[in-house]
């Protein structure tokens, strides 16, 4: 989904469209998100995928925190401030890690990170906004943090298993099918999946 789609149900060429839940864009052109129950939508939430030089303490509790605080309310309110009032990625991650209270000590657990972390983003909004938000937390913890955007997942997943990106911003089911596995409308059997 995305301009396209909306403007295609706007203009009555289709009656309806597959966008992320987290578009701004629903809320906004007024239209209505449908609910899934004939449960055919895979589990596609929010991962942090990291190369496994940073698969430990303080990175790996600092993503932690993140997720454990990304409400859906809280994603469709900084895609929002990002996409309709354009406000910068940048401004918006380091108000939500304010917001949800994700100090230093939260984020970090009383250790400290050192080096330099690049955070990849795919060619998107949200997923450049949650590169920000990733970044600004780990750079919390003392890592030097970059974000870029290598632009598809056939250019990202070498690079973050190859080393030159240390963090990126996932969704599940997605790259759990990019990588020729199995994903479920589950997200513990699309998870277990994803770690095989």
């Amino acid at each position: 989904g995305g301009p396209l789609t909306v403007a295609a149900i706007k203009n009555g060429t289709v009656d309806f469209g597959l966008m992320f839940t987290s578009d701004p864009t629903i809320a906004a052109q007024g239209l209505v998100l449908l609910t899934d129950d004939k449960h055919l939508q895979l589990s596609d939430n929010i991962v942090p995928i990291v190369n496994t030089k940073y698969d430990k303490a303080p990175a790996s509790t600092a993503l932690n925190a993140v997720q454990a605080a990304l409400s859906q309310a809280a994603l469709n309110g900084m895609n929002s401030a990002v996409q309709l009032q354009h406000i910068s990625s940048t401004t918006v991650a380091n108000g939500f890690l304010s917001a949800v209270h994700l100090d230093k000590t939260a984020l970090c657990g009383g250790a400290t990170g050192s080096g330099k972390i690049t955070v990849g983003a795919a060619n998107f909004s949200e997923s450049d906004l949650l590169a920000h938000v990733y970044a600004a937390a780990l750079a919390e913890c003392g890592y030097k943090t970059t974000v870029t955007s290598p632009g598809a997942r056939e250019v990202e997943y070498p690079a973050l298993k190859g080393g030159q990106l240390g963090v990126v911003a996932e969704y599940a089911a997605t790259l759990t099918t990019f990588l020729n596995g199995t994903a479920s409308t589950d997200i513990t059997a699309t998870m277990t999946a994803l770690k095989a």
